[in-house]
């Protein structure tokens, strides 16, 4: 396998569909959560759905798998928990701590919203062969692994915020 070069012409026209991508599922997410009722943004869906597939996590450990700013999920936790989505219960391993759990509504909504993406998913590859969405799929978990990996950590240093217009 030869590694890409520096001069790919491949490289920006990635950077572009990948920009491209990112409006199209912002968009797809803000009609996801506006579909859920409930007076949920996608932010606080998104957190719904981490706490949901970890089964339990203390709030700083949500911030990180979130990838989200600890004040951002403090703001999405006090709705979940106010709406009757998620409980604080004390952590069995530090009596100190609180871990955050979904409720039988979060659970629900969950339920919903999955539901409603495996189906919009259903439609937009109903075109696709199963070999086409698992070469896909295999690609994007790369891709994501390999950005995942050069990521700042927590304590690290972040990187500046990238400018409004990315296509520039």
């Amino acid at each position: 396998m030869t590694p890409v070069s520096d001069t790919s012409a491949g490289i920006s026209e990635l950077g572009q569909e990948l920009i491209r991508q990112a409006r199209i599922l912002y968009l797809v997410r803000a009609t996801l959560s506006a579909e859920s009722g409930g007076g949920l943004d996608s932010g606080a869906l998104a957190v719904l759905m981490h706490v949901v597939k970890s089964g339990g996590l203390r709030q700083r450990d949500l911030a990180t798998c979130a990838m989200l700013d600890p004040s951002t999920v403090s703001r999405h936790v006090g709705l979940l928990v106010r709406l009757g989505h998620v409980k604080r219960l004390a952590d069995q391993e530090d009596g100190r701590a609180v871990r955050l759990v979904a409720t039988a509504a979060g659970h629900a909504v969950q339920q919903q919203l999955t539901a409603r993406r495996e189906a919009l998913m259903r439609e937009v590859l109903r075109n696709w062969t199963d070999d086409e969405v698992n070469s896909l799929t295999d690609r994007l978990r790369r891709l994501n692994d390999d950005f995942e990996a050069i990521r700042p950590r927590p304590g690290q240093a972040e990187p500046s915020r990238p400018p409004d217009d990315l296509e520039r």
